[in-house]
């Protein structure tokens, strides 16, 4: 072999496609398709992989990987026209609450891996990168699941016999999530770098031979097992071979129709309807080395009839996973004589989504919290032909958020993301040496409207407004020996501002809050006697809150952290009524120096799989 021919192949092995999907475990592995030999079987392998994402942090991504390399190759021969990579991975459940709180109703894109393939001209190893698309996929509203992703070479050749092997290194995802009108969310130009955490990495082991020059023997009893009008499908009994069957080529008299790689022994192939066929099967070795032909079978083709046979229906669905507006469900699979193409669910009769048929989970939403619905399923194949519906499944939802979640007045433009949280926690009064609760959850608390974007993949902007007023009870010892207790009130005054920026190191948020609320105080009694305060004791300006956060005190947005700071309690007028106490309440209560700690609980959504309930302050 000529050095410029050895360069051109070696080239074409940088072609060598590999791809590690999308976010995450595998369920399954996607087969290559037929019954294979030991030799053609495809290889497979598990790995998890530690992903940075920003918004959730870090996850770990579960992968299996299949491809069709075959054991063995021949030198300077091509080892395979299309090597195939495969991937179905499992997005976790915690990933899925983050690509839904950006209103994430898709998800495909890309993934960018590294492969090293060792074979004798690369005793150290050859670095290989190469990209692959995600296939799209509909996000669920809760619970894991799976995404595929492949990814395919044009050519292998190899210039020296030996050993050799592909070994999966790391990978990038870049993935496109997208809303229910088809726009991109704020995830726009994503790329989540993962590193490889455990699992067997060698995806495929091979020998790679000298030239083989012995064909195989001819492959026997080639017979019909089906037929349309558009189609044949033939089964054969397979050939021997010295080191192995590489694939058969399927004629139609002297015409090719179909060449295999691997050791399947059954194929579909095309057809014209009332047509006459004399079909014939040559064995080829890895060396391309062909048998003769088997003994022809001979096939007429009806008229391209429609097909009629609906598949069988599905088992009885079980709930997977709930929310306060969505049920999930799997099922035990239907089966056809063609394939089942989708899957549709009801939920009290009504449709309640249309889901693949590849993957027996779907879901409803839309629902009403804590409600039961009867759900069924139907499957339909690719001639439209529909199931009987499978047996009931009766499941609850959940408590969900609270009414008016979902909305927001007013939001700045881009604050297109909704949500509400609940917030609880202390303020010291540095003059009376004792604390009030904010946000009692003990008694009726209310929660913030949010409205929110991400920036740059990196940075989390929000926008809040309480629906209501704060209201809290706390009794204090005045001068040292009297025992005041009063009920102080907080009304915001503007909207509140919620600014955080994902730190990579620390692998948490360097966060900012601010609000300004304007501070009431009624009810107070002093050793038991009222107070007589008027209904406008009230600070002369809004109290302005600034509270921080660190990575190690917010590590997620979704489900929340800590925030503290200082706070200046204003001066203080209208309080008394008939009698001016505002000197009281300015020399008692007002001043700088107050600590506040603040408990920002998880993000609630319509959508979100807990009831959302009020959080306790954290001492």
């Amino acid at each position: 072999m000529s050095g410029s021919t050895r360069t051109s192949k070696r080239r074409a092995v940088l072609t060598l496609g590999v791809t590690a999907g999308m976010l995450c475990s595998s369920l399954a592995l996607v087969g290559i398709g037929g019954t294979p030999s030991a030799d053609a079987a495809p290889s497979a392998v598990s790995l998890i992989y530690r992903c940075k994402f920003p918004f959730i942090g870090e996850q770990d991504v579960q992968v299996k990987v299949s491809t069709n390399m075959p054991k063995k190759a021949i030198v300077d021969e091509l080892a395979i026209p299309a090597l195939e990579f495969k991937t179905v991975s499992l997005v976790n459940s915690k990933t899925t609450q983050g690509l839904r709180a950006l209103d994430g109703m898709t998800i495909e894109g890309a993934a960018k891996a590294e492969a090293v393939l060792r074979a004798p001209e690369f005793p150290n190893g050859l670095r290989v990168v190469t990209g692959a698309r995600i296939e799209k996929r509909r996000v669920p509203p809760g619970g894991a699941f799976s995404v595929k992703a492949d990814g395919s070479a044009t050519r292998l050749v190899f210039s020296k016999a030996g050993a050799g092997r592909i070994e999966i290194k790391d990978l990038t995802l870049r993935p496109v999530l997208k809303r229910l009108d088809g726009s991109v969310t704020d995830l726009d130009g994503l790329e989540v770098p993962c590193t490889y955490k455990s699992g067997n990495k060698v995806l495929a082991e091979f020998d790679i031979l000298e030239k083989d020059e012995e064909p195989p023997t001819a492959p026997t009893a080639p017979r019909v097992v089906a037929q349309t009008g558009r189609s044949i499908t033939l089964d054969w009994n397979a050939a021997d071979d010295n080191i192995g069957v590489g694939g058969y080529v399927i004629y139609n008299g002297e015409q090719k129709l179909l060449e295999t790689y691997g050791g399947e022994t059954t194929a579909t192939l095309p057809a014209t309807p009332n047509t006459a066929y004399s079909l014939t099967v040559q064995a080829r070795d890895y060396g391309h080395n062909l048998s003769g032909p088997s003994a022809p079978v001979t096939v007429n083709t009806g008229p391209d009839v429609p097909e009629r046979v609906p598949p069988s229906a599905p088992g009885k669905p079980e709930m997977t996973h709930a929310g306060g507006s969505w049920i999930r469900i799997k099922w035990p699979e239907s089966t056809d004589n063609v394939g089942v193409a989708w899957y549709d669910v009801y939920a009290n009769g009504k449709l309640a989504g249309t889901f693949p048929g590849d993957d027996p989970d779907g879901w409803a939403e839309g629902l009403q919290p804590l409600t039961n619905y009867t759900l069924t399923v139907k499957a339909k194949d690719a001639a439209g032909n529909e199931s009987l519906a499978s047996p009931p499944v009766i499941a609850r939802t959940e408590g969900g958020a609270p009414e008016g979640c979902e909305t927001y007045p007013n939001p700045p433009a881009g604050f297109n993301s909704r949500g509400c949280v609940y917030m609880a926690g202390f303020t010291n009064v540095k003059k009376l040496n004792g604390a009030a609760v904010i946000n009692d959850p003990s008694s009726n608390p209310i929660y913030a409207k949010v409205a929110y974007r991400v920036v740059e993949n990196q940075y989390i902007k929000a926008r809040f407004r309480f629906n209501g007023k704060l209201v809290s009870r706390a009794t204090f010892l005045t001068f040292g020996f009297m025992a005041t207790s009063a009920t102080m009130e907080l009304t915001q005054v503007g909207e509140g501002t919620m600014d955080g920026r994902w730190v990579e190191k620390e692998q948490g948020y360097d966060l900012t809050a601010k609000a300004k609320v304007m501070v009431r105080i009624y009810g107070a009694t002093a050793n038991g006697s009222p107070l007589n305060l008027g209904p406008n004791c009230v600070s002369g300006t809004p109290m302005t809150l600034e509270l921080k956060a660190k990575p190690a005190d917010f590590k997620d947005i979704l489900e929340g952290g800590v925030l503290t700071g200082d706070g200046m309690i204003p001066h203080f007028k209208g309080c008394g009524g008939n009698e001016d106490m505002d000197a009281l309440f300015i020399g008692a209560i007002s001043g700088a120096g107050n600590f506040m700690k603040i408990r920002q609980g998880p993000l609630c959504r319509p959508d979100s799989s807990k009831e959302c309930r009020p959080v306790a302050p954290q001492r």
